[in-house]
């Protein structure tokens, strides 16, 4: 998550939509969060009052964010967020935490052996859900802007002129691996349709694109 004061801004970062790159190239322009340990803590259970000291973690949700800035400050920032396509998602976050030896379940998820069972064990979790970063229990979008990772550097020139901001992501190499369609057969294709069937339908997403 990134908030700004100073320029009304408040960035979700659903992970595995180029959050990452989003973050490096408004950082600039934004709050630092704080570093030591006992104001993240104190933040994350409520007791830091002032919204430009509090801590927010990286992948906090619209609820968490509105807790701590209040509803009126919340409502009041241009709030926006990126998503991707969940079978495409899928398959990124499977080879990222693969590839990140120090990331937390970099264990756990190699140990699955395969990209099937990756996916069970994504419903088993039941936390992959970008719809749940952005829209409240009845189904209400909580932000103001969706951009789309398909089109990222179109959608964020747009934020950045929403914002009066001049700023550029940062280039990233391209991915050398397959097609996502390419890790999918029809029963596992089956399972993410109906899973994630809020999301591909909110943002009109489908196995296709």
């Amino acid at each position: 998550m990134l908030i700004s004061h100073g320029h009304n801004f408040l960035f979700i970062h659903i992970c595995k939509t180029a959050g990452s790159s989003i973050q490096r190239a408004l950082q600039p322009y934004a709050e630092q969060m704080p570093k030591d340990r006992i104001t993240r803590l104190r933040s994350k259970i409520g007791l830091v009052r002032d919204p430009r000291k509090t801590y927010f973690p990286i992948h906090a949700d619209w609820n968490y964010a509105r807790k701590r800035l209040g509803a009126e400050r919340y409502h009041r920032m241009y709030k926006f967020a990126f998503v991707r396509n969940p079978f495409d998602l899928l398959v990124s976050s499977y080879h990222y935490i693969r590839k990140n030896k120090r990331h937390h379940r970099h264990a756990k998820v190699t140990a699955l052996g395969s990209f099937s069972a990756f996916v069970d064990y994504e419903i088993q979790r039941d936390k992959l859900h970008q719809s749940r970063a952005i829209c409240d229990k009845d189904g209400n979008l909580m932000v103001d802007f969706v951009g789309r990772f398909e089109s990222l550097p179109d959608d964020f020139k747009m934020v950045c002129r929403q914002l009066g901001l001049k700023a550029e992501l940062p280039h990233e190499n391209a991915s050398s691996r397959s097609a996502y369609q390419s890790y999918y057969d029809e029963k596992l294709r089956d399972k993410v349709e109906e899973f994630w069937s809020e999301d591909l339908q909110r943002f009109g997403y489908s196995y296709q694109g």
